[in-house]
């Protein structure tokens, strides 16, 4: 014999509740394990770029040493700074072409101009075409 409507009713909601509170509990373990993931990454991350700095040091690439060294007391530089110093190195290979030093980082060209606007980076001068 079937359940009453009020009753299908009210077991409908507890399975929905039941599903809400698993769906939060499932977000919130997500959370916590992608939080953890990057606290790791980041660690490794660090432990690998001073193995390679000392490396570098050993085999006497100072200038490979120089770009990632920080500014005081042997920090290391943020990806901010390590990114405006590689931008700035790659367009001064290109000449200020943002178009060929885009090919060359493998980004969109406005994404460059955007972080050349970001970083204070002078941006490359567009010709404008003479038409007729």
């Amino acid at each position: 014999m079937p359940a009453p409507p009020y009753e299908r009713r009210k077991t409908a909601r507890r399975r929905k509740l039941f599903a809400l509170r698993l769906d939060e509990w499932l977000l919130t373990r997500l959370r916590h394990v992608a939080l953890d993931f990057k606290r790791q990454s980041n660690r490794v991350l660090e432990d690998a770029i001073r193995r390679w700095l000392a490396e570098q040091a050993a085999l006497g690439n100072a200038d490979q040493v120089s770009l990632l060294q920080g500014h005081a007391g042997g920090r290391l530089p943020t990806l901010q700074e390590v990114e405006k110093q590689h931008i700035a190195r790659v367009l001064s290979k290109t000449g200020g072409n943002a178009s060929e030093a885009s090919r060359i980082l493998d980004i969109n060209r406005r994404t460059l101009v955007r972080k050349m606007e970001r970083y204070g980076l002078e941006p490359a001068r567009v010709k404008k075409r003479k038409k007729g």
